[in-house]
Order: structure tokens, then sequence, then C-alpha cells
């Protein structure tokens, strides 16, 4: 079998050459010349494409590079970058202002056992806080304090607190400190009520007062607050 495949060869290249030379070849090849389609002719020119991914040297991309072929991305649209996607329009106008609902059914209560007018000499103290109502209602105001309070030596004393709306006492909000005999204590507490106010702006504070004897107080971090109940 390994003789026959140089006798083959030999016999073949044989009877190409004679066909190349002789009328009989020639008219063969002019006759298969004669049935190649043009376009097989010109195939040589697939040689000149390069690369298939790019277009006239130029290759596609999502995000509208300098240079490249923007495409659709998944979203369907074209890259922002490109201009082809224009900026949000401008929102429509807000349309009239609807009518104002009815108060809710919010109410609040608290005690009012002690009553800060006890005490005549009562001093504003603190910062204030404002709420606003647009009708009559009940204000809830609370407040808290850190106080430090000393009496004279080998005396007694105290000294007391309580939430005010607009000068007017809040009941139920009077706390009272008492330092040891002669000494000296530091007393955190937290104080609220309820009040009836009308419409309009009101303000929140604390007030404080000593009994005989006190030598001298500090009171920090007194901080205040509001919240309109409405009709009540």
């Amino acid at each position: 079998m390994r003789h026959r495949a140089p006798l083959v060869l030999s016999i073949t290249a044989l009877v190409i050459a004679v066909l190349g030379i002789t009328p009989l070849g020639q008219a063969t090849a002019k006759r298969l010349s004669a049935v190649v389609p043009p376009f097989a002719r010109t195939a040589g020119f697939a040689r000149l494409a390069g690369n298939s991914n790019k277009l006239n040297g130029h290759r596609s991309t999502l995000r509208g590079l300098a240079g490249t072929i923007p495409v659709v991305g998944a979203n369907g649209k074209l890259p922002v970058s490109i201009g082809a996607v224009g900026p949000q329009g401008p929102a429509g106008a807000a349309g009239p202002k609807g009518d104002r609902g009815l108060a809710g059914p919010t109410n609040g209560a608290a005690t009012a056992i002690g009553n800060p007018n006890s005490y005549t000499t009562m001093a504003e103290i603190g910062n204030t806080v404002d709420v606003s109502f647009d009708t009559d209602g009940t204000l809830f105001a609370f407040g808290r304090i850190q106080a430090v309070v000393q009496c004279t030596a080998g005396q007694e004393c105290s000294r007391h607190y309580g939430l005010y709306v607009d000068g007017q006492q809040v009941e139920g909000t009077l706390v009272e400190v008492h330092p040891p005999f002669g000494g000296t204590i530091t007393d955190n507490f937290a104080v609220f009520g309820t009040k009836k106010v009308s419409a309009g702006t009101h303000t929140i504070r604390f007030r404080a007062g000593n009994n005989p004897n006190v030598l001298g107080a500090l009171d920090v971090s007194a901080n205040v607050g509001g919240i309109a109940l409405g009709n009540s």
C-alpha cells in the first residue's frame, strides 16, 4: 500500500502537465473559466475586510465614545453621551391648593397636682420654644432639667421649678429640689402638663425660684417642648 501512493501522485502530475500544454487541456481550462460565477473572482476582496467587528475601521460601542459607532443598549435607547436622549422636560404646573381638612380627634390630658404660682420668687431660666395653633386647642408642654443646688452651711434650703406658657403656669409641673442639710445636690427631672390655648403662637419656658438659704444653683440642659393637640 505504501508503494502505491508515490505512483498515484506521479501519474496525477503527469496528467496535469500534459493537459496544460495541449490544446485539449487549454480548451478544458477555458470551459471551466466560463462557468465560474463572476463574484467568485472577487473573493479576494474578502481579504481586505480586516476585522469583521468594525465598519470602515470603527468599532461599535454602547457608551457612544468618540470615533466609535453607537448602538442601542439593553434598555432600547442610544447612549445619552451622543445627545440622542434629551433632558427631562419641565414638570407640569402644580394644581390649586385644596381646602384644609377638619381638625383631627387628637386630645390630651395631664394631672394638675403642683402649682408653680405657689412661689413668688419665680424667675425665667433656660431657652424658650414656640408652638403655633390654627384654631383654639390644647397644648401639651414638657421639659427637662439637670439642677445643681447648694445650701448655706448649716442651713436647709430648696429650689422649685415649673413650666409656663405665655407667662402663665402649667399646673402639674411643679418640682422641688431639696439638697441635704447644708450641702449640695445634683438632680435630674422631667415635667409635663396640658394647657388650653387660643389660635396663634404660644411660648413655653421654665421658671425657677429659691427658698431662703440657697447659696447657689446651676440649671443645666433646661430643655422645653410642646405639641399642638388641636381641639379638645
